[in-house]
């Protein structure tokens, strides 16, 4: 990854694991087209509702939430 290189889509789901000395967490940190993507990823994970059309029984069996 180049300096001024954005995280790629496919990179975000390891980085929980990037160290401090990882240059895509220094990049993440500075670039503010990054920290959004991130975030927008973080909410797609954390977003836990209950898709519409589906049986609100088998979602909660699931773990998801109304």
């Amino acid at each position: 990854m180049k300096p001024t290189e954005c995280v790629r889509p496919e990179e975000w789901g390891s980085y929980e694991t990037w160290t401090a000395e990882d240059p895509r967490r220094a990049h993440v940190e500075g670039c503010a087209r990054c920290q959004a993507q991130h975030a927008a990823y973080r909410e797609m994970l954390d977003d836990r509702t209950i898709p519409r059309g589906a049986d609100p029984k088998e979602a909660a069996a699931a773990g998801w939430e109304s």
